[in-house]
């Protein structure tokens, strides 16, 4: 690629989900996780993005809500850790007092990996920022080979190996 991320149409193979047991399901994941997760990809996958409610946080965020059912950061929100934000400078703020957007994962209970471990639904961090072309760490979701991100015109997808972080979901 020439450095420049493109929200991509074709739809990346992530291959068959991960077998937890006879139902599908890890410890605080839904039965029916996989088919959750696929259709927030889908729904996600050409959203603009908006500070507050489909940047890289929000994006991680829902993604483990689709997960397990429950959302991640309710105790932060509701201990007034994790206010609302609407701009880039009210999110920046918010998220240098919990250590920037890599602790979130952690704040909110989430156990760190190995990129080479992460699978379906885990969290990861990747190089990339949708603001003014700049490059940052950015959360994410795997999708197995690949991992979804959200970016100005939708979602973009790296491959997972890329990533430098991740966190069990």
């Amino acid at each position: 690629m020439n450095g420049r991320m493109q929200p991509s149409a074709a739809r990346p193979t992530a291959g068959p989900a991960p077998r937890h047991g006879s139902a599908g399901a890890t410890a605080g994941r839904l039965p029916d996780w996989p088919a959750r997760l696929d259709a927030f990809i889908e729904q996600r996958r050409r959203s603009a993005f908006a500070w507050g409610v489909h940047d890289c946080c929000q994006f991680a965020r829902a993604a483990v809500a689709a997960v397990r059912g429950e959302d991640p950061a309710a105790a932060l929100s509701a201990a007034g850790r994790l206010p609302a934000y609407r701009r880039h400078r009210e999110g920046r703020a918010i998220l240098q007092k919990l250590g920037g957007a890599e602790a979130l994962p952690a704040a909110c209970g989430l156990a760190e990996i190995s990129p080479a471990f992460a699978g379906r639904g885990d969290l990861v961090a990747g190089p990339l920022s949708a603001v003014r072309g700049r490059w940052s760490a950015a959360l994410g979701v795997c999708l197995g080979l690949h991992s979804a991100f959200a970016a100005k015109h939708g979602l973009v997808f790296l491959p997972t190996l890329q990533c430098r972080r991740a966190w069990r979901v």
